[in-house]
């Protein structure tokens, strides 16, 4: 029993030894004998390093957002200028369809070419009511719905003028 007593204080002894033989550079690691400057240098280095990349990598993502920023500037320039053009144009389409509509009323026209008018009128405007209660209304589908707009009142003023020739 005491020789059991022994081999266990012997074993105590000797065990905080064995743990404190890893040296480490962090301050809040290692054992009672584990620090080592060298280490601490290096990690000190490393942790560093790492702060200035961190640092790097928040500036370049900042240059980025304000880059994002510009270009959405830019597109909310473009489209407020297409929405005032728009604006006018669909004015004018109303109009168009209006004038029309009265001469149609005052004219019974019914050749050929003002029949295929008409058809091209009415393909036209499907596609402009369509471009209208269309959800997603990007840019893309603003200067789409421009050029329908644009070719639609065209060939009103076309068929206006074909109706006050006749």
């Amino acid at each position: 029993m005491k020789q059991n007593l022994l081999i266990k204080i012997i074993y105590l002894s000797i065990l905080p030894l064995f743990t404190g033989c890893q040296t480490t550079g962090n301050p809040n690691e290692g054992g009672l004998f584990g620090w080592s400057e060298s280490k601490a240098i290096k990690r000190q280095t490393m942790l560093e390093n790492r702060s200035k990349s961190l640092h790097l990598q928040a500036k370049e993502e900042r240059g980025l957002t304000e880059n994002n920023l510009r270009i959405k500037q830019g597109l909310n320039k473009e489209i407020s200028a297409l929405d005032t053009r728009l604006g006018r144009l669909e004015d004018e389409n109303k109009n168009l369809q209006a004038q029309l509509l009265k001469l149609r009323k005052n004219k019974h026209v019914q050749t050929g070419t003002f029949k295929n008018l008409e058809d091209e009128l009415d393909t036209l405007q499907q596609t402009i009511d369509l471009h209208q209660n269309t959800s997603t209304y990007n840019i893309d589908n603003r200067q789409d719905y421009l050029k329908n707009v644009e070719t639609a009142n065209q060939k009103y003023k076309e068929a206006i003028l074909f109706l006050l020739k006749y």
